[in-house]
């Protein structure tokens, strides 16, 4: 049920974004016809092959963003969303939500398994 409702509100987000014209063409793994950093990835590995393949001299520039959500504090994404102006429904949705995401980690030794 949650990754329906968030689905629609990300959804909503990215409509008001579009509409806005507040989501830079250079953002491209955030544009909902985007396959993402994947998508970025093979992009970027077919200029590189045409160019090699032609002899033209070309720079990639890779930033790694690795854990890139993790590290940012939520009432940093709440403040910005609000900052765009999207809906305070949404907003306030997103400040409950974030409050309660936690983690939990199960691991299952072999041992444990056995004696089930």
């Amino acid at each position: 049920m949650y990754k329906t409702v968030t689905g629609i509100i990300a959804q909503r987000i990215s409509t008001h974004l579009q509409e806005q014209s507040l989501l830079p063409a250079e953002q491209k793994g955030c544009h909902p016809v985007s396959k993402g950093c994947k998508g970025q990835v093979m992009i970027s590995k077919a200029k590189y092959d045409d160019s090699s393949r032609r002899n033209k001299k070309l720079s990639i520039a890779w930033i790694d963003y690795q854990k890139a959500f993790d590290s940012v504090p939520h009432s940093w994404v709440e403040t910005s969303i609000a900052l765009v102006r999207v809906n305070r429904k949404i907003v306030g949705f997103c400040k409950f939500s974030m409050e309660k995401w936690n983690t939990m980690f199960i691991l299952k030794t072999k041992w444990e398994s056995m004696q089930s």
